[in-house]
């Protein structure tokens, strides 16, 4: 799902279910940032977007937890803004890593389904979360389970914030 918002509802949803062990915003954007591997490689060319190693879950994992290394001294200015959209959320480190690393782990998971050129596995070079005869079926399933959460985080934000 290169550069859509889907994989917010996952992630927003998570956070919204597990506010007091995970950093909702950290979750948020740890579920989004991978893309920015994939708007690299098309910037420079690349159109086989999800093999890079970001897309992987020792990638993601690595990536989560640099994320959460910028986001925990940004912590302070990120609670102003989630108190500007009502959300009453303060975070220690421990939820900010956790929020980002299951962040972009459940990211990777979720494209792994859909694109053969990933290697969820590696160093392993196949991806066994992926078959070619279902893969009509694992969109629908995946943009709808995508959808459905957005959804849910939505209403879940309206009922406890407004």
């Amino acid at each position: 799902m290169p550069l859509t918002p889907l994989h917010l509802g996952p992630g927003i949803l998570l956070g919204f279910v597990f506010h007091k062990r995970l950093g909702i915003f950290a979750l948020a954007l740890g579920s989004v940032i991978l893309d920015i591997e994939c708007v690299y490689k098309i910037l420079t060319g690349d159109y086989l977007l999800h093999a890079g190693f970001f897309h992987s879950f020792i990638g993601a994992i690595i990536a989560g937890i640099i994320l959460g290394l910028v986001l925990y001294p940004l912590n302070n200015k990120i609670y102003r803004f989630k108190r500007w959209l009502k959300i009453e959320q303060k975070c220690s480190f421990s939820m900010i890593i956790s929020g980002s690393i299951i962040g972009t782990v459940f990211h990777v998971f979720l494209d792994a389904f859909l694109y053969p050129e990933m290697k969820p596995f590696y160093p392993l070079t196949i991806n066994p979360l992926y078959n070619h005869s279902t893969i009509i079926i694992a969109y629908i399933l995946v943009y709808t389970f995508c959808i459905i959460c957005f959804i849910a985080a939505g209403y879940i934000y309206f009922k406890k914030y407004y």
